[in-house]
């Protein structure tokens, strides 16, 4: 707690040329969803950011049949930040989403395999708040529009499902970790 009050720790967090150019930390939004988000300054409170997750993995096996399934997604994007005080931030931006869904089963009589792919785009709405220098967690959502499509084996579904909104449970909690580039 010394040190979230400590003089160093305020001016560190006063001004954003301060703040370290990277930043990487873990994701969990419930208990089934997690993954890595990492982050690169542009510019003063503007940040590139890119995160990479797995949803849910699941495999079952019986002496007849088998089955699994993996959904991931990914996402790119831009974030701005503005201040609320020195060490809590409202963050806000745009990012580019990309899930897939992998289903695949298999019993004595026949194999099936199928594919979901969903892209959009989504609006990032969250808060930080700066626990140490180097680090500060996050609760942030995304709502989003996308648009899914599926491909099994017998090529494109004819059936494409367009989905938006603003949903609190997919609040996400980041754990994030603020560094500098080393100079080579």
């Amino acid at each position: 707690l010394g040190i979230l009050s400590s003089p160093g720790a305020t001016h560190l967090h006063a001004q954003d040329t301060d703040y370290p150019d990277r930043e990487v930390g873990i994701r969990a939004a419930g208990l089934n969803n997690f993954g890595i988000i990492y982050k690169k300054k542009n510019a003063d409170n503007n940040f590139r950011r890119y995160r990479l997750g797995v949803a849910s993995l699941a495999f079952t096996s019986s002496p007849n049949s088998q089955a699994g399934n993996l959904r991931a997604s990914i996402a790119a994007g831009h974030e701005k930040r503005k201040m609320i005080n020195n060490k809590f931030h409202f963050i806000h931006g745009l990012e580019l989403l990309g899930d897939l869904n992998f289903t695949a089963s298999r019993t004595t009589n026949a194999n099936q395999g199928a594919v979901t792919l969903s892209p959009g785009v989504g609006f990032v709405l969250g808060f930080q708040y700066a626990i140490a220098p180097s680090f500060y967690i996050s609760l942030e959502t995304v709502p989003s529009v996308n648009v899914a499509f599926g491909i099994d084996g017998s090529g494109f579904r004819e059936e494409v499902a367009v989905s938006a909104g603003f949903n609190s449970q997919s609040a996400a909690l980041n754990l994030v970790y603020r560094f500098n580039k080393r100079a080579s």
